[in-house]
């Protein structure tokens, strides 16, 4: 099956199901951006045992632009029964405001602005977990459940092929540990110039 590359060193590509859209991020530059997302078109990872939190520490950020009013998933890793248990899930609310979803319970980011591109940091860290707009934090919030399970993960929509993020999507990261607000803030510098016109 066609796959879309892993650039981190695992090089655990995930499988690309129906067509996904890949334009730049804007007019001349390099860095693509991933769209067109629907219950058959989407990106899936088979179960990884490196996503295996538990209890412990991790992160998930990248780059999303979407309408304040998308209320939609974008990342699931569950088991496709809809059960909360050990998953991992991120998505947008009514205001564009970003949702993680750990095991059953929920915290936010910030709001993201309407139609522009954002970066979007979810860290957790010894059972606090904290969402970031653009270097700027939300409210922290615990979240201790175990994030566990032998789960697939999609990319583009939820694990039950339903609510398809209507956005698109650039530079997703996922890792077992977590950067600080000043790391945070810095990633952020360095790539928003990236999604300016003829950014190379």
């Amino acid at each position: 099956r066609l796959a879309d590359t892993d650039r981190s060193v695992n090089a655990n590509g995930l499988a690309v199901h129906g067509t996904i859209t890949k334009n730049p991020v804007a007019t001349g530059a390099d860095l693509v951006a991933y769209s067109g997302f629907s219950s058959s078109n989407y990106l899936e990872q088979p179960y990884n045992s490196d996503l295996d939190f538990g209890t412990g520490d991790f992160s998930i950020m990248g780059w999303v632009n979407h309408s304040a009013t998308v209320g939609n998933t974008f990342i699931d890793r569950q088991n496709g029964a809809g059960s909360n248990v050990g998953r991992l899930q991120v998505g947008t609310v009514a205001d564009g405001t970003l949702v993680i979803n750990v095991n059953g319970s929920v915290a936010y980011s910030p709001a993201a602005s309407n139609l522009t591109w954002s970066l979007f940091v979810f860290t957790r860290t010894g059972g606090v977990v904290t969402g970031y707009i653009n270097g700027q934090a939300g409210s922290p919030t615990t979240l201790t459940g175990a994030v566990t399970g032998a789960h697939n993960i999609v990319v583009g929509k939820n694990g039950n092929s339903a609510s398809a993020y209507h956005g698109s999507l650039a530079l997703m990261r996922i890792s077992a540990t977590a950067p600080t607000a000043a790391q945070i803030k810095t990633i952020y510098e360095a790539e928003k110039p990236l999604f300016q016109e003829n950014a190379q």
